[in-house]
Parts: C-alpha cells; sequence; structure tokens
C-alpha cells in the first residue's frame, strides 16, 4: 500500500544521504592525510565520523562503500601509526607541539 511504498522511499533517500555523507568524509580524510602530520588530528576526526556512520547504518554490498572501507582500515593503521610516532618523537625532544597533535589524534579516534 502507499505507506509502506513512502516509508521504504524515505529509507531510500535517508540511506543516499548517508552515502553522500559517507563519501564526502572519505575525500576530506585522503585529503587530510596527503598534507602529512599536520593535519592528523583532522584525519583521525573524519575517520570516527566514517566508523559512525558505518556502525550507525548497514551500508554492506553498496559497491562504493565497499571500495572505501579497505581504504580506510589501512588508513587507520597508518594514523595510528604516524601518531605513535609523533608522540614519541615529541617525548623524546620536548616538544609541545607534537606531543599535542600526537594527543589530540588519539583523542579524536576515541
Amino acid at each position: 500500500d502507499k505507506s509502506k511504498q513512502l516509508k521504504r522511499v524515505f529509507d531510500t533517500c535517508d540511506l543516499v544521504r548517508k552515502v553522500q555523507r559517507f563519501l564526502v568524509v572519505a575525500d576530506k580524510l585522503k585529503k587530510h592525510l596527503s598534507t602529512g602530520n599536520r593535519e592528523l588530528p583532522k584525519a583521525a576526526q573524519a575517520l570516527f565520523e566514517l566508523e559512525c556512520l558505518r556502525k550507525e547504518t548497514d551500508m554492506s554490498g553498496i559497491e562504493v562503500i565497499d571500495a572505501e572501507c579497505n581504504w580506510i582500515v589501512q588508513a587507520m593503521d597508518e594514523i595510528q601509526a604516524k601518531a605513535g610516532l609523533l608522540l614519541s618523537q615529541g617525548m623524546e625532544s620536548q616538544n609541545q607541539s607534537d606531543v599535542a597533535n600526537a594527543l589530540q589524534v588519539f583523542y579524536n579516534l576515541k
């Protein structure tokens, strides 16, 4: 009936909005990672948002999302490794800026 059809249309629109948001945030993550350690906290924040989007909505089976998910797992490893290195280097050199950036990354990953 019409109410079921309307609900399916609404659900589809909601899913399309979430897929679009996911792709926009994934693009931001790529840009932040390409700038080096300077944008690492913003990259971590984008990564956290992507994880939230994936957890709140089942987007498995959507090809563009599945293609990005493999890359996102690699990005998570890369961000954590860079933040760990930044933290240890900052501690060794007593560079407050590096330590603060690394801690901000770990905080943003929650």
